[in-house]
């Protein structure tokens, strides 16, 4: 493959534009071009590089491209070069990024105009538009892995802190764990995942979905993202819910409002009412009786209470952790909300009473 490095946007971006859309990650090594005569550094530049494409899921050791584009998506204003050897050079214009570099480079990431670079020794570097991550934060703890949104970075430490720097309005909105795994959404609405990956730190089945996140929810290794849309995409441990939720004709849920979860069990409300359950069966997993008229879902670790629109309530799951409310049934009348301890539900009626159930020790004995 031939580089154009002028600044002609009919040139430089078309290769952007290829390279960006590989179906495999690419390794890209670069030299200038001493054939069409050396230019010293700056928008004349000109580089032959060379594309190995090698494929991820065979093992093999990957480098990415990454290019910085304007807010127009037009054309590239900057572009990064990772060479084999682990050395980062940017090119292009200055403002978006397009002077500065690193060696020992282990991964890049870019924001519309800076780009940051963690390093082996488990620091950043990052240069470009201050305003939008060009300079980065102070992190005294080894970082395992960054991300990016638009305008700001987020530094992920090997202790399983958070650290952002840029535009502060753009960086990490909330985060979610398992007990091996952390998902944090990002302020473009795209998700970051790390830790193990059997729960839940592999999001790149799920990648393709989770766009426009509003919500996660954890089992203990397993996750679920809300979309803006209704829709809910899951990843992790498939026995613990990773495996996701399925309407009653087989196809993606759509129109969810709210996501609780138990141990190994997902439960899922939609606008109408109906409630989905996936997961462990033993933790809640496996919804019997079909609900179709549900206004709220709570949680205990190992069981599921639904409030229904006439005020009454249905649970599922472990009998010992409140799965089972047949003995207060008759009492869970104009139930306004329900609250959960570990193994205990707790609801409060129209009329100030309190009704609980589950396991005595964890909250069910209840004295007004």
């Amino acid at each position: 493959v031939f580089c154009d490095g002028t600044s002609s946007p009919s040139k430089r971006p078309g290769l952007c534009s290829a390279v960006g859309r590989s179906a495999s990650p690419a390794i890209i090594q670069a030299e200038p071009d001493e054939s069409l005569g050396d230019v010293a550094d700056g928008p004349d530049r000109r580089w032959a590089l060379s594309v190995e494409v090698k494929d991820a899921r065979l093992g093999d050791e990957v480098l990415t491209y990454q290019s910085i584009l304007p807010c127009t998506l037009a054309s590239a204003k900057a572009y990064m070069i990772l060479r084999a050897d682990g050395t980062a050079e940017a090119v292009g214009d200055p403002a978006f990024g397009g002077r500065g570099g690193a060696k020992g480079v282990k991964a890049v990431q870019s924001t519309h105009t800076a780009f940051a670079a963690l390093l082996n020794d488990g620091s950043v570097v990052a240069w470009g538009d201050k305003n939008c991550g060009g300079f980065p934060a102070e992190i005294p703890a080894e970082i395992g892995q960054i991300q990016s949104t638009d305008s700001a970075f987020a530094a992920i430490t090997l202790d399983g802190r958070i650290e952002c720097w840029g535009d502060a309005d753009r960086g990490v909105i909330a985060v979610q764990s398992t007990q091996g795994a952390f998902a944090a959404i990002l302020a473009d609405g795209s998700v970051a995942a790390w830790g193990d990956a059997n729960e839940g730190g592999d999001l790149s089945m799920a990648l393709p979905a989770l766009k426009n996140v509003v919500k996660i929810q954890a089992t203990e290794s397993a996750f679920a993202a809300i979309m803006a849309d209704g829709s809910v995409s899951c990843w992790g441990d498939l026995d613990a819910g990773g495996d996701g939720f399925w309407s009653a004709n087989g196809e993606d849920l759509y129109g969810v409002v709210d996501v609780q979860a138990t141990r190994f069990a997902f439960a899922a409300i939609t606008s109408s009412g109906t409630v989905y359950a996936c997961g462990g069966e033993a933790a809640g997993g496996d919804l019997e009786d079909f609900i179709t008229d549900a206004v709220a879902i709570q949680a205990t670790e190992e069981a599921f209470a639904a409030i229904l629109k006439d005020g009454s309530v249905q649970t599922w799951g472990n009998s010992s952790s409140g799965g089972d409310c047949e003995a207060v049934r008759d009492r869970l009348v104009k139930v306004r909300e329900i609250q959960a301890s570990g193994q205990a539900f707790a609801a409060l009626l129209e009329d100030g009473s309190v009704v609980t159930w589950g396991d005595a020790d964890c909250g069910r004995r209840c004295r007004p």
